[in-house]
C-alpha cells in the first residue's frame, strides 16, 4: 500500500497549495494603469457612396471606359 502512496504523493504536491506564507484576503487589488487611446474613432456623419472610395474609384473608370470603348467603335480611315 505505501508504494502506491509514493506514486502519488509527488502528484498531490503539484496539485494541492503549499503549507507556506499566504497573501491576506482583504488586500485590494491594484487596478490597472489607465492608457490613452491611441486612435479616437470618427462618426461619419454622411454616408459614402461606393464611387467615392478611393479603392472603387480605379475599378468604375476602367469599367466606364470599356463601355464607352464597346460603344464608339474606332472609326479607320
Amino acid at each position: 500500500m505505501h508504494h502506491v502512496i509514493r506514486l502519488f504523493e509527488p502528484l498531490l504536491r503539484l496539485l494541492l497549495p503549499g503549507s507556506g506564507r499566504h497573501r491576506p484576503a482583504e488586500v485590494p487589488p491594484v487596478p490597472p494603469p489607465v492608457v490613452p487611446p491611441r486612435w479616437v474613432p470618427v462618426r461619419h456623419t454622411e454616408l459614402l457612396r461606393g464611387e467615392d472610395s478611393a479603392l472603387v474609384r480605379p475599378y468604375l473608370i476602367a469599367h466606364e471606359r470599356r463601355q464607352y470603348a464597346r460603344r464608339m467603335p474606332e472609326v479607320v480611315w
